[in-house]
């Protein structure tokens, strides 16, 4: 199980956000594939989604991966993480479940990241569309490969931003 204790060295040099996407896309990799992912994964995937840039950057591969192999992660992680890190991979969940029009599991998606962080505002975006009827159309023409190369300069001029963000106690 990840060690709380790594999570706390300060490492200035350290490229969160590109090993945040590296390690989302094996993690895609394993899914297509059917491959369960371990509980270090598992863990590992939830701390780096906990930033924004990296969890923005999941989001890019969409259209790399086909709609059914980012359900299939998201449900898992969303099901398997701690708890405290539930709301990121569950708004993704949320939004691919409104990508795809499966408007009951985007709504569960949808409450449990708030259930996590009531002010998750990915996941209150998501609960807005589905409560004004955005249709599965609008969120399956959004170009999101179309933002990496925007996502990915704005992690380099914003590092920190990059970094995982640990709850209180962690």
């Amino acid at each position: 199980m990840l060690r709380r204790r790594s999570l706390l060295t300060d490492e200035e040099d350290r490229d969160w956000y590109h090993e945040g996407l590296t390690q989302v896309a094996a993690a895609l990799d394993r899914t297509q594939a059917g491959q369960d992912l371990s509980a270090d994964e598992v863990a590992w995937l939830g701390v780096r989604l906990s930033a924004i840039f990296v969890r923005d950057a999941a989001m890019t591969l969409i259209g790399r991966y086909d709609d059914d192999t980012h359900i299939r992660l998201w449900t898992q992680l969303t099901r398997r993480v701690e708890p405290d890190f539930a709301a990121p991979p569950a708004a993704l969940l949320a939004f691919l479940a409104l990508r795809t029009g499966d408007g009951p599991l985007a709504r569960v998606a949808v409450e449990r990241a708030l259930s996590v962080d009531p002010r998750y505002s990915l996941a209150g975006l998501i609960r807005t569309a589905l409560d004004c009827g955005l249709p599965p159309e609008a969120a399956a023409g959004m170009d999101c490969a179309g933002m990496a190369d925007e996502i990915a300069d704005k992690a380099a001029q914003c590092p920190d931003l990059a970094r995982p963000v640990l709850p209180v106690g962690w």
